[in-house]
């Protein structure tokens, strides 16, 4: 499968605090930093503690 590798952080503030979660992933070709956000939730939503979570900063970059 060919595709673009990405890193990315993900910050997210509930009712217990701040969290960071970092990561890797490989994503189609087409991908962009916006369209692959959906999946990246979706991973870390089982590590969450709390309840209300926001996202409050987030990055993504291709890495070669």
């Amino acid at each position: 499968m060919s595709g673009k590798h990405w890193k990315w952080t993900l910050v997210i503030q509930t009712d217990e605090g701040i969290f960071t979660f970092n990561g890797e992933t490989l994503a189609p070709a087409n991908s962009t930093e916006g369209s692959i956000l959906p999946g990246i939730a979706k991973d870390v939503r089982n590590d969450i503690r709390g309840r209300n979570p926001q996202i409050v900063g987030y990055t993504a970059r291709p890495v070669n």
